[in-house]
């Protein structure tokens, strides 16, 4: 869809009625100020174009469970990814340990190398599937391969590379990292 541009719209404009917080610009101050403010359009976290239908205490208490809720999110971030990386390690030991219970007791257990063509990630480990089924026919084939791509897209290199050449017999043409714009940091 393309957007015709004014002289006097932003280059970032998406909608003619929208409500953008940014949580991490507001202070839990700012957080209880919404609650007893009419002018939220004025405030330093909150960019919109609405301006007074955002002024019924309804919409306020709504915009105040929602800042609330990603500001935890924001603090959570890093304990979450912590839990997040410490179980994906934990999912793939099994996949470097032949015998998994014998290496632990005997102490050869092999900790999970993450550029390692086994280590897969938390989608490999829910859908095991890697394997472009031939008998594929009709409305079904696009998306089987679609699906099959998009998960070899949360993988890493070695692991996509082994997938597209022995498994799916193509040439792995090459991997390239993407990011989201809006995202400074990567994980």
């Amino acid at each position: 869809m393309a957007l015709a541009h004014d002289d006097d719209v932003e280059d970032n404009y998406f909608s003619k009625n929208y409500l953008f917080l940014k949580a991490e610009v507001a202070s839990w101050f700012d957080c209880l100020r919404i609650l007893h403010s009419e002018d939220l359009e004025k405030r330093e976290f909150c960019n919109t174009e609405i301006g007074g239908e955002v002024t019924g205490s309804r919409y306020r208490w709504i915009v105040f469970i929602s800042v609330l809720l990603q500001k935890a999110l924001l603090y959570l971030k890093t304990p979450m990814a912590a839990v997040g990386a410490a179980l994906e390690l934990c999912l793939n030991y099994p996949a470097f340990n032949d015998h998994l219970l014998f290496n632990i007791f005997t102490g050869r257990l092999v900790k999970p190398d993450r550029t390692s063509p086994k280590f897969t990630s938390m989608v490999g480990n829910i859908d095991k599937r890697w394997d472009l089924k031939r008998h594929y026919f009709g409305n079904k084939a696009a998306a089987s391969i679609s699906i099959m791509a998009s998960k070899l897209s949360y993988e890493n290199e070695s692991f996509a590379r082994n997938i597209v050449t022995h498994h799916w017999q193509m040439e792995f043409i090459g991997f390239f990292q993407f990011w989201n714009d809006y995202y400074t940091s990567d994980y």
